[in-house]
C-alpha cells in the first residue's frame, strides 16, 4: 500500500512541478518520496533526470544506480545514467550502459541514438587526433 500512496498522491506532484520548470520545490517531493519508498525505481530515476537538469552528475548517478539496484533491466534508467556518465566525463560507462539499455529492449531508439551520438563523437575526435599527429 505504501508503494501506491506514493505513486498516487506524491509522484504526481513533484512530476508536475518538475514539469512546471519548478526544479527545487520538485527536488524537495522527489526526496520526500523517496523517504516513504526508498527503493522506489521510477521516482529515483525521476530524481536522477532532475539532477542531470541541474548538472548535479555525481548524485544523479547515485540515484540511476539505485534504481538500478531494484530493476536492472530498468531500460531508461540505463540510458539516463549513460547521459549523466558522459556528462561525467566517462563515456566508456556511458557506452557500456546504452548497449544494456539496447540488450533489453533493442528498439529502444532513444537509447540508439545515444550511443550512435557518443560513437560518432569518438570517432571525429580520433579522426581529428590522427591527423595532428
Amino acid at each position: 500500500m505504501l508503494l501506491k500512496t506514493v505513486s498516487v498522491f506524491t509522484g504526481p506532484l513533484h512530476y508536475a512541478l518538475d514539469r512546471m520548470n519548478q526544479p527545487d520545490k520538485a527536488t524537495v517531493y522527489y526526496r520526500k518520496a523517496l523517504k516513504l519508498s526508498p527503493g522506489n525505481p521510477q521516482v529515483n530515476n525521476n530524481l536522477g533526470n532532475l539532477l542531470v537538469k541541474k548538472e548535479n552528475y555525481a548524485e544523479a548517478i547515485l540515484h540511476f544506480k539505485a534504481a538500478l539496484q531494484v530493476n536492472q533491466n530498468y531500460k531508461k534508467a540505463h540510458n539516463n545514467i549513460a547521459i549523466a556518465y558522459l556528462h561525467n566525463s566517462e563515456p566508456h560507462k556511458a557506452i557500456a550502459h546504452l548497449k544494456t539499455a539496447l540488450r533489453i529492449d533493442p528498439n529502444y531508439s532513444g537509447a540508439r541514438k545515444n550511443l550512435e551520438k557518443i560513437e560518432a563523437y569518438q570517432e571525429k575526435r580520433e579522426t581529428v587526433g590522427t591527423r595532428h599527429h
